[in-house]
C-alpha cells in the first residue's frame, strides 16, 4: 500500500476512535486555558513591570516544586487505578478517598517546609508573596483531574476548569491595576484552582455517585509507598524546569527571570497540547498493554503518528511567526525573545517524541527504568544549568531546556529499546536484556 494510503487509513482510524474524540473535545474546551497567558502576560508586564513579573515567576517556580510533592505521582498511579476500576463504584470511592487524604497530609508538609524556607533572607524579603501563592498548593491538594482522566470523563472537569480560569482572568483585570498588586496575582490563580477542585469533587459525588470513605494512617502510608517511584521520577523531571527560574534569580536578576518567564509561558502553551494528548491517551494505553504487546504496539503507532504530524505543523507555524509573538508579549528585547521561542520549540518537539516510550514504560510498570532515566536527566540538567546560567545568563538557561529534552527523549527510547526489547515499539535484534 502506498505511503499516502497508509497515512489516510491511519487518520481515518483515529478519527473514529475515543482517543480522537476525547482529545478534540478536551482540546476545544481547554483552548481557553491556552489563551489566558496570551491575554494576561502582556497585561501583567505592562501594569506590574518586568521586575515584578520576574518576582511572580520566581515565587511560582518555588510553589510549583511544592506542588510536585503534593501530587506525589498520583496523576499517574491514581489515573491507572481509576481506569482499571472505572465500573466499580465502591473501589473508585476507596481509591479517591485514599489519595485525596494522602495529598492533604502532603500539603501540610509543604506548608511547614515553606515556613522554614521563609526564615532565610533570600526568601523572606518576599514573604507575603509566597504566603499568598501557597493557595495554589491548597488547590493542588484538592485537584481531582486525575480521577476524571481515569474515568475518561475529562469533558466535565475541563468545563469546570475553564469557568474558573475565566473568572481568574476577569479578577486580574478588576483587581490588578498597580505595580504593588503583584502580591495578589498568584493568589487569584490559586483560588481558581481551589474552587475548580471543590466543585469537581462535589460533581464526583452527585453526578457519578462516588462516595467517600474514612482513610486510616496505614492506607496513607501504603499510597505513599505505591507511588514512590512515580513521585521520584516526576519530581526530578519537573524540578529541572522549575529550577530554571530559581537559578537565573540567583545568578542574574528578576528582570532576566521575567524574560525567561515569558519564554516559559510560551513553552507551557505549546506543551499544553502534549499534556491534553497524554491525558486522553494514557487510560487506553494501559488497557491495551494488558491485552498484549502486539495490540499495544499497533495502538500506539496508529495513535501517535497523526498527532506528531499535527504537532509538528503547529510548531512550524509558531517558529515562522516568532518575532511577531515576541513583540506581542514585550515590545523590547525582541531578538532575545525570538531566539528563545525558536529554541524552545525544538525542545517541545523532543518532548512530543518522548510520549510513546514514556507511556510504554508506565503502562508495562517498568517504573525503575524510567525513574533512572528521568533522575539522571534531571541531575544533568540542573548541574548544566548552573554552569550555563552563570556564564551565559538567559541564553544559557534556554539552551539547557533543549539539551534536557533531547537527553530525555534519547534516554527513554534507548532504555525501552535495549533493556525491554520485547516491549519495544520497534523490534530490532538488540543484545539487551528484558526485565
Amino acid at each position: 500500500m502506498p505511503f499516502y494510503s497508509k497515512l489516510a487509513s491511519t487518520f481515518s482510524t483515529i478519527k473514529k476512535s475515543a482517543i480522537a474524540e476525547n482529545f478534540f473535545i478536551l482540546g476545544s474546551i481547554q483552548s481557553i486555558n491556552l489563551l489566558l497567558p496570551l491575554v494576561l502576560t502582556p497585561y501583567l508586564i505592562r501594569i506590574l513591570g518586568l521586575l515584578n513579573f520576574g518576582k511572580i515567576t520566581f515565587s511560582l517556580a518555588v510553589i510549583n516544586i511544592f506542588g510536585l510533592i503534593i501530587d506525589y505521582g498520583f496523576n499517574l498511579t491514581g489515573t491507572k487505578e481509576i481506569a482499571l476500576n472505572k465500573n466499580n463504584k465502591e473501589a473508585l470511592g476507596k481509591i479517591v478517598s485514599g489519595i485525596l487524604t494522602t495529598k492533604f497530609f502532603l500539603m501540610l508538609l509543604t506548608f511547614l517546609l515553606l515556613n522554614i524556607g521563609l526564615l532565610t533572607p533570600f526568601l523572606s524579603e518576599n514573604k507575603p508573596l509566597f504566603l499568598f501563592s501557597f493557595i495554589i498548593c491548597i488547590g493542588q491538594a484538592m485537584n481531582p483531574g486525575w480521577i476524571f482522566q481515569g474515568m475518561e470523563k475529562m469533558r466535565l472537569f475541563a468545563l469546570v476548569n475553564v469557568v474558573f480560569k475565566i473568572s481568574y482572568m476577569i479578577f486580574i483585570f478588576v483587581f490588578i491595576h498597580d505595580p504593588k498588586d503583584f502580591l495578589y496575582v498568584n493568589a487569584l490563580f490559586g483560588l481558581s484552582i481551589l474552587f475548580t477542585g471543590i466543585v469537581s469533587i462535589i460533581l464526583l459525588h452527585t453526578k457519578f455517585k462516588i462516595h467517600f470513605y474514612r482513610v486510616s494512617f496505614s492506607e496513607v502510608l501504603s499510597n505513599l509507598k505505591k507511588s514512590f517511584y512515580y513521585f521520584i521520577s516526576g519530581f526530578f523531571v519537573n524540578i529541572s524546569g522549575y529550577a530554571g527560574s530559581a537559578i537565573l534569580g540567583i545568578f542574574t536578576n528578576y528582570r532576566i527571570v521575567g524574560l525567561y518567564g515569558i519564554i516559559e509561558k510560551i513553552l507551557q502553551l505549546v506543551r499544553q497540547v502534549l499534556i491534553i494528548y497524554s491525558q486522553v491517551l494514557y487510560p487506553a494505553a494501559c488497557r491495551k498493554a494488558h491485552e498484549s504487546v502486539q495490540a499495544y504496539t499497533i495502538f500506539m503507532k496508529r495513535a501517535f503518528t497523526p498527532f506528531f504530524i499535527f504537532f509538528f505543523l503547529v510548531c512550524s507555524g509558531i517558529f515562522i511567526f516568532a518575532p511577531q509573538i515576541a513583540w506581542y508579549f514585550n515590545k523590547s528585547d525582541i531578538p532575545a525573545l525570538t531566539n528563545g521561542i525558536r529554541i524552545i520549540l525544538l525542545a517541545a518537539l523532543c518532548t512530543s517524541l518522548n510520549i510513546p516510550a514514556y507511556q510504554s514504560l508506565l503502562a508495562y510498570n517498568f517504573s525503575k527504568s524510567y525513574t533512572f532515566v528521568l533522575i539522571t536527566t534531571s541531575v544533568i540538567s540542573v548541574l548544566l544549568n548552573l554552569f550555563l546560567a552563570s556564564h551565559f545568563g538567559l541564553f544559557g538557561s534556554i539552551i539547557n531546556l533543549l539539551v534536557t529534552e533531547f537527553i530525555m527523549m534519547a534516554g527513554l527510547h534507548a532504555i525501552l529499546q535495549f533493556y525491554h526489547s520485547r516491549h519495544a515499539l520497534f523490534q530490532f535484534k538488540w543484545l539487551g536484556n528484558e526485565n
